[in-house]
């Protein structure tokens, strides 16, 4: 006979798992099908077995590598579409920079 184990709140399966109530519902509204997510102001249900922890974990852990990856990347492109302006800012001729008004042209064409 299999003992029934009991369904974990938010608090006890992020703890469980190595992170914060907050993370992991992203991570569950991130990873879990729409039509399969509790409605708006529903509660997520989530059972405490071992098999279920021991993959949530592995998951996560993906997850989060997911995310960083992903925040690196936008943050490369942000990194180059700034110095891009700053190279076309420096690249402007002094013609087409109004020092009275401390402004630029913009041609557009």
């Amino acid at each position: 006979m299999t003992a029934k184990t009991a369904d974990l709140t938010t608090r006890e399966f992020a703890e469980a798992i190595g992170t914060d109530p907050k993370t992991l519902r992203k991570f569950l509204r991130s990873t879990t099908p729409r039509d399969e997510q509790p409605g708006k102001g529903g509660r997520w249900v989530l059972p405490g077995t071992k098999s279920v922890l021991t993959k949530a974990r592995k998951d996560f852990a993906k997850w989060q590598k997911d995310q960083a990856d992903a925040a690196a990347e936008r943050a490369a492109k942000a990194a180059k579409d700034a110095q891009d302006a700053v190279d076309e800012v420096e690249g402007l001729d002094e013609d087409e920079v109004d020092s009275d008004q401390d402004s630029i042209e913009v041609d557009e064409d």
